[in-house]
C-alpha cells in the first residue's frame, strides 16, 4: 500500500449523544452524507484510535453512528466533540477528470505563463461554492472562487494547478 492510501482524513466531528445506547451524532464533512455507509471503522480524536462502526443511521442532514462495545451514554461521553478521520484508501477512486480536496492542497500554483507563483493552501466551502486559498512565494494568501474562470487546469500527476491571477506581491 502506497503512502497516499494511508494518509489519514478528516470527515467529521462528534457532536453529541443521541439517546441512551451510546449512539453519537456527527456533523458530517462529506459532501454525501450517505457515504458513511461505505465505512466499516473510523479513526477518533488525537491519537486516532480506530472504532468499528456497529450501526448507522440518517435523520435528515445528521449520521447518528453507534461504535461496537459502546452501549450506553457513560461510555461515549469522552469521545463527544472529537474529530473522525478514515483512511485515504477507504474512499472510492475517482474518474480522471475528478479529485478530492485534500488532494489539491500542497500543489504549486502557476499563472497562466507557467511561472510558479505559490502554493494551495486550504479550500473551503461557505455554501455558495468552492473557494481556493493561496499563498503567494511572498507569503501573502489570497483566496479565489474555485470555478472555471480562475482555475484553468489541475495536473495532480505534476503537482501542479494553472490560474488565471496575476501575482501582485
Amino acid at each position: 500500500m502506497n503512502k497516499k492510501n494511508n494518509e489519514i482524513i478528516l470527515i467529521g466531528i462528534l457532536k453529541k449523544p443521541k439517546g441512551l445506547k451510546g449512539e453519537i451524532v456527527i456533523d458530517s464533512f462529506l459532501k454525501d452524507h450517505s457515504k458513511f455507509e461505505n465505512f466499516t471503522n473510523v479513526f477518533v480524536g488525537r491519537q486516532k484510535l480506530e472504532y468499528s462502526i456497529e450501526k448507522i443511521n440518517f435523520k435528515g442532514k445528521k449520521v447518528i453512528v453507534k461504535f461496537s462495545k459502546f452501549d450506553d451514554l457513560e461510555s461515549i461521553k469522552d469521545l463527544i466533540g472529537e474529530k473522525v478521520y478514515i483512511k485515504r484508501s477507504q474512499l472510492p477512486d475517482l474518474d480522471d477528470d475528478t479529485w478530492y480536496h485534500h488532494d489539491l492542497i500542497g500543489l504549486k500554483v502557476k499563472d497562466a505563463d507557467r511561472r510558479y507563483i505559490g502554493n494551495i493552501i486550504a479550500l473551503y466551502n461557505f455554501g455558495a461554492g468552492d473557494i481556493i486559498e493561496i499563498e503567494y512565494l511572498s507569503g501573502e494568501k489570497e483566496m479565489f472562487p474555485f470555478d472555471q474562470y480562475f482555475v484553468k487546469e489541475i495536473k495532480l500527476e505534476k503537482e501542479y494547478v494553472v490560474m488565471e491571477i496575476e501575482d501582485t506581491n
